[in-house]
């Protein structure tokens, strides 16, 4: 009985960890949506984000 409770609790942090992942990638790829198409709308940009992707953005409104 014990085994299957941490059997049972792996599993539950299993999944909950995958569904950070899962969000966790959405969140760049939404990034990076975003980043590609400064190029085009410069205007619909997302203010915000991590400072790493701010400054990308900054670097690449430089370059243009």
């Amino acid at each position: 009985k014990v085994f299957y409770i941490e059997l049972h609790l792996f599993v539950k942090i299993f999944f909950v960890n995958e569904t950070l992942f899962f969000v966790l990638a959405l969140g760049f790829m939404q990034h990076s949506f975003t980043q590609h198409s400064i190029f085009y709308e410069p205007k619909d940009r997302v203010i915000g984000g991590p400072p790493v992707v701010r400054n990308l953005n900054y670097q690449i409104d430089c370059l243009i």
